[in-house]
């Protein structure tokens, strides 16, 4: 009969089995307890007994009863292989008939205490030392009889040899009982080499780590000694060896659920001195009342000094209290070595005295420079702001905040706060209370300041205000009430606090305080509305609704950006340095987690212009750094700027290839040389540098710019003229715009008073066409300039010209009276005769009309003056001297 008709297929064959059973071990009864707990299981393997470094001084096998009766053993046997071959003979030792209760254990010894000095003597004594068949039942003497590496151990119900076969079983036989093949598919240090089994049930080896000093003070001991699924990998965990023998007290099995805990840990790359977190989800309980989980960090790797308990309670990590998941938010100790994978072992254990042990492999990693979490990775931080949802003109119809995890643990957060500090930093009360939620590595938190109802076409006028995006939480305040009538964050300068309680940081700007998580301080980005408390040299840009003096306008819209940081996974406790101004990339904890890398993170730094306040038009260069992420190290880099403000491509490209204005190819330093072809006078925002890399990273960084007004220059082909008293002098301006300058300029001329030759004061007159003049960016446009060296005042000043004045004002009466009587053509042409007349003689006499007083000989200044009709200080003159004779 093959081995895998007894493994596999013992429900099928239960009743021959227990027959066969019953025979062979003393007619033992037949045992109701877990599925394959019907005979006699190997609980413990330790195989480097009295080796150097070995903890223990023998071999030791131990054997365990899971069934609910006593299991009589009159010819059993220990047979051993090679583990490394499926081929190779079985070597068989012979047990004397012994009795194993239910719930009881069998202690065998591989040698004698006198083989080596090396290693603890058990505490309690072997009930058996192993003696082969083959030397004639004598004890052997000279050595440990199992591999400290890697090896097979069968216990058979004969002491007849199995028949070795080339399947991964590589036994089979009838009196097959239980086997493990035990060996290491890793190395746990640089003097050892990985030492796989070959030979094993089910899916693979038992993991056992008997190559190192470390694996030599452990062994393998099943999870759970109730429970066997007739998989070596499933069932056993590379533990510390423990003692059992016949005199030990019984732990009879349940036959109900068997304790069971799944274990996994986040990160399963932590570093040295690192966080780590450990989750343990418990099954199989008889009761959560008096269930204790603990961290086994008293094995070798992790310096053998200590267990750490686990909670299910809302703490130390763990994220729901009482739903059977144990968590432990610890770090690895310093005296860990990097660069390898170790077990991190996990034992459940219940009131009724049943325990189980788990195992999840770290690779631990070594904590260098190259692989160091960047500084401030440590905890949850604010990556998105956004106060201004739904007012006028804005680009989000809702308060935003977005928080995400950049360490390598998840983090709870566990009656946290969201507090408000005003431009000072007073947080002086609790404004805002967060639910309780983890947050996984890489996760995100999207909070909303109000209800999607609250969004209205009045406010909200971007292409992003009704999207309803789906956020995780809506704020409410202490009294418990949604903020669903408005939007309840600060449009304007305040600071915001992520705190770890509930309870308020205080009225001084709380940098240093224990419990602060994040700490933002937003000012407006031209510094009109300042803030006084915030991290590092300087304040978080937000977008006021007035800059550079008037109505703020990003294309339609006022509101147009949030304060965004600049990589997700950076942070230099610098708030200027870590925040612009930008565009939400909306996620919330349904998007898929971006974890950290390790090391240096991707960044964009140092960006100027040159000039830093050009006019339109005006060329200019951006030059900006890019520190790429170290591990893995950033390939492919590319960096593009949002320059759509200046009239420019929204992805305009920056290079490193010493074109385009670089200096220098391949340096990390990124340059474009350009101009802009339109754009508001004065701070320009919303200029967004964006640098990205083929591994998935991102940053950020604003380019500082003003446009400067610009000028313009008024010519003429001459300045001076000569003219008779009483005519009129003509002279072209042309305006040309230079620096980008373009706009509507209103146009006046003023004159030097003087006075006739009869004493009387007149005025000269000087007039432009048009009055008013539309100039294009660094356009160019002509006015007229007519200067008159008379007056228009009335004739009727000069007493000679009274008489025929009266004469025609007669003549017009007479006329009008034959006109009422009789309409004929002559009769107008007549009235139109004497009104020319009647106006020569009594208006503003000779020289085309200019008034028959003349300006007294001289010379005379008159100024043209251009000003722009927005901007008073864009201004320009131009003098003209005409002399009149």
């Amino acid at each position: 009969m093959r081995i895998k008709d007894i493994v596999f297929n013992r429900a099928a064959r239960i009743g021959t089995f227990l027959m066969m059973a019953a025979v062979l071990l003393g007619h033992a009864p037949a045992a109701h307890a877990a599925a394959g707990n019907n005979g006699l299981k190997i609980y413990e393997v330790a195989g480097a007994g009295g080796l150097a470094g070995a903890t223990y001084r023998q071999d030791t096998i131990i054997l365990f009863n899971p069934t609910q009766a006593t299991i009589s053993c009159t010819a059993c046997a220990i047979q051993t292989h090679s583990g490394t071959s499926t081929t190779s003979a079985w070597t068989v030792y012979k047990l004397p008939s012994f009795a194993i209760p239910a719930g009881g254990y069998y202690m065998i010894a591989g040698s004698s205490q006198a083989l080596s000095s090396d290693g603890s003597v058990a505490p309690i004594p072997y009930d058996y030392q192993l003696q082969t068949i083959e030397d004639n039942n004598n004890v052997p003497s000279t050595q440990n009889i199992l591999s400290s590496t890697v090896g097979v151990v069968a216990l058979t119900n004969t002491q007849k040899a199995l028949t070795a076969g080339s399947s991964p079983v590589c036994g089979s036989g009838s009196q097959l009982q239980d086997m493990v093949g035990y060996g290491s598919n890793i190395a746990t240090n640089a003097a050892t080499s990985p030492t796989p089994a070959s030979c094993y049930a089910g899916s693979g080896e038992a993991y056992y780590d008997g190559s190192s000093a470390y694996g030599r003070q452990l062994g393998v001991t099943r999870k759970n000694k109730c429970v066997d699924t007739f998989d070596n990998a499933n069932d056993y965990v590379n533990a510390p060896v423990t003692y059992f023998n016949a005199s030990s007290p019984v732990t009879v099995c349940s036959t109900g659920a068997q304790l069971n805990a799944t274990i996994s840990a986040t990160p399963n790359n932590p570093f040295v001195n690192g966080e780590v977190t450990l989750t343990a989800a418990v099954t199989g309980a008889s009761s959560n009342s008096g269930l204790t989980v603990f961290l086994d960090f008293n094995t070798p790797y992790y310096g053998g000094s200590s267990t750490l308990q686990m909670y299910d309670d809302g703490t130390h990590g763990d994220a729901v209290p009482g739903d059977g998941t144990y968590t432990l938010a610890t770090t690895i100790p310093a005296s860990v070595v990097g660069g390898f994978t170790y077990p991190a072992n996990v034992t459940a254990s219940d009131m009724m005295g049943e325990s189980f042990t788990g195992s999840t492999p770290l690779a631990v990693t070594t904590l260098s420079a190259a692989n160091r979490p960047s500084t401030g990775n440590n905890s949850i931080r604010i990556i998105a702001w956004y106060g201004a949802g739904d007012l006028s003109k804005s680009e989000y119809g809702r308060d935003t905040v977005i928080l995400f995890n950049p360490s390598q643990s998840p983090i709870t957060m566990n009656n946290w706060s969201l507090q408000n500090g005003g431009a000072t930093g007073s947080f002086s009360a609790v404004t805002y209370l967060l639910p309780v939620v983890t947050i996984p590595p890489g996760g995100f938190y999207a909070i909303a300041g109000s209800g999607p109802g609250y969004i209205s076409s009045a406010g909200c006028v971007s292409n992003q205000c009704n999207l309803n995006y789906p956020y995780d939480y809506q704020l409410k305040t202490l009294e418990g009430t949604a903020t669903s009538t408005d939007n309840d964050l600060s449009s304007t300068e305040t600071s915001i606090a992520l705190v770890n309680n509930q309870e308020p940081l205080g009225t001084t700007c709380p940098t240093s305080s224990a419990n602060l998580v994040d700490l933002i301080g937003i000012g407006a980005v031209d510094g009109s509305a300042p803030v006084t408390c915030y991290e590092g040299s300087g304040y978080a840009p937000y977008l006021p609704a007035t800059l550079n003096g008037a109505a703020t306008n990003i294309n339609g819209v006022v509101y147009a950006y949030a304060t965004i940081r600049n990589n997700k996974c950076g942070n230099t406790s610098d708030n200027a340095n870590d925040f612009s101004l930008g565009y939400i990339d909306f996620a919330n904890s349904s998007t898929t987690p971006e974890p950290c890398p390790l090391g240096t993170q991707l960044a964009v730094s140092a960006t100027t212009t040159t000039p830093s306040t050009p006019g339109i038009l005006d060329p200019f260069t951006i030059t900006t750094q890019v520190t790429p992420a170290s591990t893995p190290q950033s390939t492919s880099l590319n960096v593009i700027a949002d320059l759509s403000n200046l009239g420019l491509s929204t992805t305009s490209q920056l290079y490193d290839d010493g074109t385009h204005g670089d200096a220098v190819a391949g340096d990390h330093t990124y340059t474009l040389a350009t101009a802009a072809t339109s754009g508001s006078v004065g701070l320009v925002p919303g200029l967004i540098v964006t640098a990205t890399d083929t591994q998935g990273n991102v940053a950020h960084g604003s380019v500082p710019l003003t446009l400067a007004p610009g000028v313009f220059t008024m010519t003429s082909p001459t300045n001076s003229g000569t003219v008779t008293a009483g005519g009129v002098l003509t002279f072209p301006i042309t305006i040309t715009g230079q620096h980008g300058y373009g706009g509507i300029l209103n146009i006046t001329c003023a004159g030097t008073p003087n006075a006739n030759s009869l004493g009387v004061p007149i005025s000269t007159q000087c007039v432009t066409t048009p009055p008013e003049l539309t100039l294009n960016y660094d356009g160019a446009s002509t006015v007229s300039l007519a200067i008159a060296t008379g007056t228009t005042k009335a004739a009727s000043v000069l007493p000679r010209s009274l008489p025929l004045g009266l004469i025609g004002i007669f003549s017009i009466g007479l006329l009008a009276v034959g006109i009422w009587r009789r309409k004929h053509l002559t009769s107008t042409v007549l009235l139109g005769l004497v009104m020319l007349l009647t106006f020569n003689l009594t208006a503003c006499g000779t020289s085309a009309g200019l008034g028959n007083t003349a300006a007294a000989p001289g010379t005379y200044t008159y100024t043209v003056t251009a000003t722009d009709s927005v901007l008073p200080t864009i201004t320009n003159s131009i003098s003209f001297t005409v002399t009149v004779q």
